[in-house]
């Protein structure tokens, strides 16, 4: 049973060094980020200093998405909504672009970034940092 638990310990420590606490690694992320999809369409995703957060959104078709406070991690530039569950496609983003500032406002179909604002894109989706 010792040798079990040694051998479980070892293979979490191995698996635990490819995943990057948002908190650590990328502070840049922290903060809350709106997408809007379509008039009544959003999706927000929260990043607290500490590198736990959540995720609320609605669509146009008044499907609703709110979940637990998780950690966030990052692994080859794809930005996971929990360690243990980055296999399902909701809990993962694609980080195409990581924070930067606006230089000039950009116009999206339902939102804009106005100059000086935050923004990132995530699964070829912008959002704006609202905090």
């Amino acid at each position: 049973m010792k040798q079990f638990s040694i051998f479980i310990l070892v293979i979490f420590s191995i698996g635990c060094e490819k995943y990057e606490c948002v908190k650590k690694s990328y502070p840049e992320l922290i903060g809350d980020w709106t997408h809007l999809s379509a008039n009544d369409g959003f999706h927000y995703i929260y990043i607290q200093s500490n590198g736990k957060g959540s995720m609320y959104g609605i669509n146009d078709h008044d499907n609703n998405q709110d979940t637990q406070g998780r950690k966030w991690y990052v692994k080859e530039d794809v930005l996971y909504f929990s360690r243990w569950q980055n296999n399902v496609g909701e809990d993962m983003f694609i980080i195409d672009k990581y924070p930067s500032v606006a230089d000039n406002t950009i116009h999206l179909s339902y939102d804009s970034i106005p100059a000086g604002t935050s923004y990132l894109i995530l699964n070829n989706r912008t959002y704006r940092k609202t905090n």
